[in-house]
């Protein structure tokens, strides 16, 4: 449960920084990230804008993969944030909703991609992408 909220908050702090929402809610997300400490929120507040900086300026095909580095890196961030201050996780699970409530008036999905893949014999399936989860997959 808890990896699918630090998942979700990261997913839409990256596509936050895509729509003109940024400006309103980057306050807010510092404040949670620097734990109400105002030196911390600050410093917070400067990645959170360093990182927007960059997406804004990647060329169209290097900000997906930029986009996809930094909610691995806001993943981290957020689960750090928890572990330190588990009684945040009622307050992130509340700005994600918020966010994603803004997101969805502006008309900007936030999504999630799922690969899976099936060899047989002795072949070999080789996927790419930020997070690896390995599993079983159910016989068929």
């Amino acid at each position: 449960m808890l990896g699918e909220l630090v998942q979700a908050g990261a997913t839409t702090i990256v596509a936050a920084m895509a729509t003109e929402a940024w400006s309103q809610v980057r306050g807010r997300i510092a404040h949670l990230l620097g734990r109400g400490n105002p030196e911390r929120s600050r410093a917070e507040l400067e990645r959170l804008e360093e990182s927007w900086r960059a997406v804004e300026a990647a060329p169209g095909a290097e900000r997906d993969l930029l986009a996809a580095e930094l909610r691995g890196e806001w993943r981290g961030s957020l689960r750090r944030v928890l572990a330190e201050s588990p009684e945040l996780i009622q307050e992130l699970k509340e700005l994600v909703g918020a966010i994603q409530q803004e997101l969805a008036s502006s008309d900007i999905t936030v999504s999630r991609v799922t690969q899976r893949a099936k060899a047989s014999g002795h072949s070999v399936v080789n996927q790419a992408g930020r997070d690896i989860n390995q599993g079983t997959l159910p016989q068929q």
